[in-house]
């Protein structure tokens, strides 16, 4: 049994129960039809396999990112995709059930902070740099237009009920800030 098989069974043991306390190192040990002593030998607690998940997501989040810019010639359809990519995370981060339990929110808020920092800036800066003769133009700035995109997918993932006409919205303003002709 491998590290990264263990993180894979182990990220899908914590995203299907809504209490974390319910997926213990023995619980993973079963799922694994290992020993203990086998997720042990990779993970001393509980949060060091949950510190550990979150950096695996943090890395497969930027081999997708990296992807994106190595897929797609067309600055609009990578910066569109990098959009709904960093859409889908923020999601993932406040939906799972483990961000809602007090004991573990640390550990999640830490993760996303270092997700939101190392990844989603710099993917939406890289996305947006062809377009900074425009914003120069209306005096913005790439760091300033990343931040307006993260901070608006954040605030559309706090409601209730969030939808993807929110991420159209947002779409369609960032290339209205971008340019005043729509593309």
């Amino acid at each position: 049994m491998t590290r990264q098989e263990i993180l894979h069974r182990a990220h899908k043991l914590f995203l299907n129960n809504s209490n974390t306390n319910l997926v213990t190192m023995d619980n993973l040990a079963t799922e694994l039809k290992c020993s203990k002593k086998t997720v042990y030998k990779y993970f001393n607690t509980k949060d060091d396999l949950l510190n550990a998940m979150c950096d695996y997501e943090i890395t497969k989040w930027n081999d997708a990112a990296e992807q994106v810019f190595f897929n797609n010639k067309s600055d609009v359809t990578r910066l569109n995709t990098i959009i709904y990519n960093v859409d889908k995370s923020i999601s993932c981060f406040f939906k799972a059930p483990i961000s809602q339990q007090f004991e573990r929110k640390a550990v999640v808020v830490n993760a996303y902070q270092n997700l939101r920092q190392q990844s989603f800036e710099y993917y939406l800066k890289m996305a947006i740099q062809p377009y900074e003769d425009f914003l120069k133009k209306k005096k913005q700035s790439i760091e300033e237009l990343a931040e307006f995109i993260i901070t608006y997918l954040e605030t559309i993932h706090q409601k209730e009920q969030p939808n993807q006409s929110g991420v159209e919205t947002l779409i369609f303003l960032v290339f209205n800030k971008i340019n005043d002709k729509n593309v």
